[in-house]
């Protein structure tokens, strides 16, 4: 991808934060009450508390997170704007444009629940992308077909079972050799393939440092078996829903 002004490929992809949206449409529209609802702003349990100001209309707009998108019936809904709708698309997982797809089309099902009509205004880089199509208009057989035939093509769940070996270390080349020296483990184990080894997509959280590999295998005892031969305070997650 390219800059349409300067060719430059040196593209930084950032996603506005709630906040900085907070902030525009209280200058687009002064007169209206606001409520923000992320971890930052919120309890869990105080979008639910705030139901009744919601449904009376003593909130004029709502700005959130995924925490929006679920849970609550919103009978005076009338428009949603769902910015950079298909960022998590850049994400490096199997999972991407399934999680994709849900979201956008989670938040479309938000509206026409038999209130009245409703509007949404999707933004996104893509948008001749066809996962956008397919989430906006809920097809999800087109999505399936797309999505198991790429992961039968790269061993991805369902056509393989994963497990994914995780060690933590104070150091980053602490981590790479106590993963190099787990993986070796199991090299010779027939019936298996391992990825990696790798930095985990979080590399470092707060002082530590995370590397990891992925174990593929047909059958799923194989990876069971090779569980107990980890050495301790060795993380792992068998049948992950991403490998982030």
């Amino acid at each position: 991808m390219q800059c349409p002004t300067c060719s430059s490929a040196d593209i930084i992809f950032q996603t506005p934060g709630t906040k900085s949206i907070e902030a525009e449409v209280a200058r687009l529209f002064p007169d209206a009450q606001i409520a923000r609802f992320d971890k930052d702003s919120v309890a869990g349990a105080k979008l639910h508390q705030s139901f009744d100001d919601i449904n009376s209309g003593k909130i004029d707009v709502l700005i959130g997170t995924q925490l929006l998108a679920k849970g609550l019936d919103l009978p005076r809904l009338s428009v949603i704007g769902l910015i950079q709708a298909d960022s998590s698309m850049a994400i490096p997982d199997f999972s991407a444009a399934e999680k994709t797809y849900q979201q956008i089309s989670q938040v479309a099902g938000r509206l026409g629940r038999g209130h009245g009509d409703g509007q949404l205004y999707l933004q996104t880089y893509q948008p001749d992308r066809p996962l956008i199509k397919w989430a906006l208009e809920q097809d999800y057989q087109a999505l399936y077909k797309a999505e198991i035939s790429e992961r039968l093509k790269y061993h991805f769940p369902p056509a393989d079972y994963l497990l994914v070996v995780q060690v933590k270390r104070a150091t980053q080349k602490g981590a790479q050799k106590a993963s190099e020296r787990i993986a070796k483990l199991f090299t010779d184990t027939r019936g298996i393939s391992i990825s990696g080894v790798a930095p985990s997509f979080h590399e470092k959280r707060s002082d530590s440092y995370y590397w990891q590999f992925v174990v593929r295998a047909k059958d799923r005892k194989l990876l069971t078996s090779l569980i107990s031969k980890l050495p301790s305070q060795t993380m792992y997650n068998i049948d992950p829903t991403d490998l982030l």
